[in-house]
């Protein structure tokens, strides 16, 4: 089977004080801006393989939602479409990203995949700031960014250490700091955590939640751990197979900030995931 990818580089670059005059009554604050929208978008393969099919879809500025569904569903080709790594002849409907048609290398995304993509003659430090200096971006602030997110991430130490020095977790976190280094309002993440033991699992997604917390991008996030997507999110988009499509968009009503490893005594925090779980299950049946 063809798949309709292209795969770019630049893509992947980877209150006032009181008074006794009269008040107006209170003004209702406009909702965010809407940064992702597709519109009744169906993907079909070459063969006649409906991949996706009348798909839907609102995020808006600084929401974290997470997109969860059985292998196959089409979650990783929502991304591609996002990210404008997929032909636009090979999907209709509407698509658009910060009010624009997807395009390949949109500097308005940053995107990470389940593999690091960590250059092995580079070391920690250079390999965060490799994308930005792509981009142009000086020298000096590309060194600052790059040192920041690494102590962010729990890697101020390992600055000068190469890729095979680290394990895949630590990888993992240099490749979230990498992410999170480009001035990009939109982050796409496809299974980021996917090939991590649960510990070192609860441990990035704290770490995940904190930058979010600072920098408050818009975040899509592709994973196949329930758990995961529950305590991450402020939305659980949930997707069904044959063909691939959004059944339910769950609201994740936890307060922030949160800590994945607190979140495990909280009786909301497993009533939602029996939730998510329970609407999956019955989009595998049908």
């Amino acid at each position: 089977m063809t798949l309709p990818f292209r795969f770019d580089d630049g893509a992947l670059a980877f209150a006032g004080a009181a008074t006794q005059a009269p008040t107006s009554p209170e003004k209702e604050e406009a909702p965010p801006a809407v940064v992702i929208q597709l519109d009744n978008v169906r993907v079909s393969f070459r063969e006649g393989i409906v991949a996706v099919n009348d798909a839907s879809l609102i995020i808006r500025r600084g929401e974290f939602v997470s997109l969860v569904g059985p292998s196959g569903c089409g979650k990783t080709t929502l991304l591609n479409i996002i990210a404008g790594l997929v032909e636009r002849t090979s999907y209709t409907g509407r698509s658009e990203i910060v009010g624009n048609a997807p395009m390949a290398g949109n500097r308005d995304i940053a995107y990470m995949l389940a593999r690091d993509a960590l250059c092995p003659w580079l070391s920690a430090k250079q390999n965060v700031e490799l994308a930005n200096r792509i981009r142009g971006v000086d020298k000096k602030t590309c060194r600052s960014t790059a040192l920041r997110l690494l102590d962010a991430v729990g890697l101020g130490n390992a600055t000068a250490v190469y890729p095979k020095e680290l394990s895949h977790g630590m990888r993992q976190r240099v490749a979230l700091a990498r992410t999170f280094s480009l001035d990009a309002p939109v982050l796409l993440m496809d299974e980021p955590f996917g090939a991590l033991d649960v510990f070192t699992k609860i441990q990035l997604a704290d770490v995940l939640l904190d930058l979010w917390g600072q920098e408050r991008k818009t975040i899509l996030f592709v994973t196949h751990d329930l758990s995961e997507a529950v305590g991450l999110s402020d939305r659980v988009v949930v997707m069904g197979r044959n063909p691939g499509r959004i059944i339910a968009d769950i609201a994740v009503p936890l307060e922030r900030p949160r800590s994945m490893k607190e979140l495990q005594k909280d009786p909301l925090f497993h009533k939602l995931l029996a939730e998510v779980w329970q609407t999956l299950e019955g989009g595998l049946g049908e």
